[in-house]
C-alpha cells in the first residue's frame, strides 16, 4: 500500500489567545515529518485577518492543505440556571468538511492537539483494512469496511463508564467513504442533553458527541434508531452496542499505532483508561459473537476486569 493513497485530516482549533497556537504548529510539523507523502489537511475555524494571513504563510512553509469553516459554534441548554455545553457540532463539521477535500482512498481523521511519532499506522491500515479478514455480521455492519479506532474513548459496554455505542472519537483510519460517513449527519441540538442516572451511573448528556455520532450514522445509514439514549441500559442493549462496535470498528492503542493524544494526560489524568475497548476485549467479543469460541481467562485479564468494576 502506498502513502500517497492516504489523506490525513486534523480538525479543531489552531490559535489560542496569543496567536497561532505553537504546540499545534508542532503537531502538524510532527506528523509532515512522518508522512512525507501523504496529503495533510488542517480542518478549522475563521480566525481574525492578521491570524489568518499568519497560518496560510506556516500552510506554504510546511506543505498542508487547509479549509477555513464558518463554526457553528457550542450547543447549550439552560436547565435549574445551570448551562450545559457540548462542542459535538464543531467536531461534525470540521470532521466532515475535512474528509470531503481528501481525494485519496483511504482517510485518517484525527485532531490538531495530537500527533504521530512514527507511520506505524500505515502497516496495521493494510493488515486490518486492506487485507480484511475478519467476519462480519451483515444485520450490524454500518460501513462498507472496517474502521480503525483508537481506543481512547471507545467505551467497553460492560465497563464501570457504561456509555453505549461509543466509539472513540479523536482517531478513525480506513476507506474514505466509510469515515466520511461518521460525520454526515445532522447537527446536534439541545436533545443531547438530558439528565440519566442509574446505580452509580449519572450523566448529564442523553448522547454524548461519541454516541451521537454513532447512533445517528446508523440511523443515517440503515434506518433504524438503535438507542433512544442514557437513560436505557439492559443486557439486550448491551450486547447491540458490543455488536456493533466489533462488526465496525478495530481498537488500537497508542503503542500499536505510534500516536500521542496528551490531553488524556494533562486534561483527564489518564482518567477512565480501563474502562475501554483494548484489542484483547475486542477480539475476547468477535470469538465469542462471530465464531462462537471462548478466550481462556488469564491472569491480565482478571486484574483488567477488577479495575473495571472495582
Amino acid at each position: 500500500m502506498s502513502p500517497d493513497d492516504i489523506t490525513i485530516v486534523m480538525q479543531g482549533i489552531v490559535v489560542d489567545d496569543k496567536g497561532i497556537d505553537r504546540s499545534i504548529i508542532n503537531n502538524i510539523r510532527k506528523v509532515t515529518q512522518h508522512f512525507p507523502r501523504c496529503k495533510i489537511i488542517i480542518s478549522t475555524w475563521k480566525m481574525e485577518p492578521e491570524r489568518n494571513a499568519q497560518f496560510c504563510k506556516l500552510a506554504r512553509y510546511l506543505g498542508f492543505a487547509y479549509i477555513i469553516n464558518d463554526d457553528p459554534g457550542i450547543t447549550s441548554k439552560i436547565k435549574d440556571g445551570i448551562r450545559y455545553v457540548s462542542n459535538v457540532n464543531r467536531m461534525i463539521v470540521s470532521s466532515l468538511c475535512g474528509i470531503q477535500l481528501a481525494s485519496a482512498s483511504f482517510v485518517i481523521k484525527m485532531r490538531t492537539d495530537s500527533y504521530f511519532t512514527s507511520d506505524a499506522i500505515i502497516d496495521l491500515l493494510e493488515r486490518y483494512i486492506v487485507n480484511d479478514k475478519f467476519e462480519r455480521h451483515v444485520g450490524y455492519s454500518v460501513f462498507n469496511h472496517m474502521v480503525l479506532n483508537y481506543n481512547l474513548f471507545s467505551r467497553n459496554a460492560r465497563g464501570y463508564l457504561p456509555y453505549l455505542f461509543h466509539p472513540g472519537d479523536i482517531l478513525f483510519c480506513g476507506y474514505k467513504d466509510d469515515v466520511m460517513s461518521i460525520f454526515d449527519v445532522e447537527l446536534a441540538d439541545e436533545r443531547i442533553f438530558k439528565i440519566s442516572k442509574h446505580g452509580y451511573f449519572y450523566t448529564i448528556m442523553n448522547y454524548v458527541p461519541e454516541q451521537y455520532i454513532l447512533v445517528k450514522c446508523i440511523e443515517k445509514r440503515t434506518g433504524l434508531q438503535v438507542y433512544s439514549g442514557n437513560s436505557q441500559i439492559n443486557n439486550k442493549l448491551i450486547v447491540e452496542s458490543e455488536m456493533y462496535y466489533i462488526n465496525n470498528f478495530i481498537p488500537c492503542d497508542s503503542g500499536n499505532i505510534a500516536f500521542c493524544w496528551r490531553k488524556h494526560k494533562s486534561h483527564y489524568h489518564n482518567k477512565g483508561r480501563y474502562s475501554v475497548y483494548d484489542y484483547s476485549d475486542w477480539m475476547r467479543v468477535y470469538n465469542k459473537s462471530m465464531r462462537g469460541l471462548r478466550t481462556p481467562i488469564d491472569r491480565k485479564f482478571m486484574i483488567k476486569k477488577w479495575l473495571r468494576f472495582s
